[in-house]
């Protein structure tokens, strides 16, 4: 960033960096060489320390990120949501997309003899139904799945059903 543009010999003018980035500002002479007589600063960018993503199950790469560098941000494993990008702005603060991500249930499925569920691949808040299969009998129950990843419930519980002969009297 500077206001040298135009200067004439014997002016003076001034080169600073844009925002975002660290130097020391500098004063420059347009010489009769019409060369100017400093050079314009060094300018570094600068560490991006605010507003790095964060999450129930979110996972990035922005630590050490200087203005205007980008990293990406995902979920863990076991949780469900999309990627993105996100960029260390001239003010040190990150910028992109929401990133929510969101706790798929891989524990404390219903279980035992004689129950079937459709609780696979339930998400954060998403409900399930387990009841009893063929041959069994018992009252179905709602699971839920919650943000620890586990699903949550009043236990089924199935016996089996007793066999009937079913019609024959000549045994």
């Amino acid at each position: 960033l500077h206001n040298c543009a135009g200067s004439t010999t014997g002016q003076t003018c001034t080169a600073s960096c844009v925002a975002g980035y660290a130097g020391r500002p500098q004063t420059l002479t347009c010489e009769t060489s019409r060369a100017f007589s400093a050079a314009f600063p060094t300018c570094t960018a600068q560490l991006c320390s605010f507003a790095a993503p964060v999450g129930f199950g979110i996972t990035h790469d922005c630590a050490g990120k200087t203005t205007g560098q980008t990293c990406t941000v995902s979920c863990f494993l076991g949780y469900s949501g999309s990627s993105g990008t996100f960029t260390c702005g001239a003010d040190h603060i990150f910028f992109g997309p929401s990133a929510p991500c969101i706790a798929r249930c891989t524990a404390g499925e219903p279980a035992g003899i004689g129950i079937t569920h459709d609780c696979a691949g339930k998400i954060t808040g998403q409900t399930c139904t387990a009841s009893c299969g063929a041959g069994y009998h018992g009252t179905s129950q709602h699971y839920t799945c919650n943000a620890n990843r586990w699903f949550t419930g009043t236990a089924t519980k199935c016996t089996s059903q007793q066999c009937t002969l079913g019609g024959s009297s000549a045994i």
